[in-house]
């Protein structure tokens, strides 16, 4: 979803565009993306480059969280961006309670915005479309394919990140030949 994200914020005028992810392999798409620079780090090693002045990092005025799945990011992102900024929440929470780092997001005067999908029908069906409409720009994103039958690979593929896997597609065209 990160890298959906930075490809529509560059279609939709935004730069500069700046991306971290510890994969140097999304990296890279990020960048065939629209992403004006992308760092090989995770959010912490990011952060700490940046208090030493070695990572060539300028705070932007927005700064999206689109890990989700765990804590640290969020607090990465009020260390990033830049006093009076705006962090936005994008990533999926997978607990009810968040402990922030209130000092940093008090003294920087942060704007915290969280941002979810009221009605996944909807939306998915406007992903969809969105997909449909520009598949050869986002070509880069769907690195493995596989027919419905052999599902239970593609979802181990995909649970390890092994094989250099981004998005993984599923064929069900052959949905009712393959059952017999």
């Amino acid at each position: 979803m990160g890298l959906l994200l930075c490809w529509l914020l560059q279609k939709r005028g935004a730069a500069p565009i700046l991306g971290i992810d510890p994969v140097q392999d999304r990296c890279r798409v990020a960048e065939r993306l629209g992403v004006t620079r992308a760092w090989p780090l995770r959010s912490i090693e990011l952060v700490h480059a940046s208090r030493q002045g070695a990572s060539g990092w300028e705070a932007p005025e927005i700064c999206i969280e689109a890990v989700g799945h765990q804590m640290d990011t969020l607090n990465d992102c009020f260390e990033l961006v830049r006093k009076r900024g705006t962090v936005v929440a994008f990533g999926v929470p997978d607990h009810a309670q968040y402990t922030i780092e209130y000092e940093i997001f008090f003294r920087k005067n942060l704007h915290l915005v969280a941002v979810v999908t009221p009605e996944w029908g909807e939306y998915l069906a406007k992903a969809r479309d969105l997909l449909l409409a520009h598949y050869t720009e986002l070509q880069p994103l769907i690195t493995h394919r596989f027919r419905i039958r052999d599902a239970g690979q593609a979802f181990g593929i995909y649970e390890s990140h092994s094989d250099g896997v981004l998005k993984v597609s599923l064929d069900g065209s052959g949905w009712g030949a393959e059952a017999g």
